[in-house]
């Protein structure tokens, strides 16, 4: 019988980048270049990506900060 994942839970959780994803409904793309510009906050931990339970709920409840527009 395969294992069934263990969900992350409480305050202190890391989610992996692709579970970020299916919560928000977006690719893992998007969570790595979120990631990259600073609007996900990220806990590296040597190769590995993780983002803080903390995190996720901030992005549900204020959403993704809009990128400013460029001065052309």
């Amino acid at each position: 019988m395969p294992k069934k994942k263990k969900t992350p839970d409480g305050p202190d959780a890391l989610y992996r980048m692709w579970e970020v994803a299916d919560i928000l409904c977006v690719t893992p793309k998007t969570c790595y270049r979120w990631s990259d510009e600073g609007r996900l906050k990220v806990v590296r931990l040597g190769r590995h990506v993780r983002v803080p339970a903390s995190e996720v709920t901030r992005i549900l409840r204020e959403g993704i900060k809009k990128e400013t527009p460029k001065c052309s």
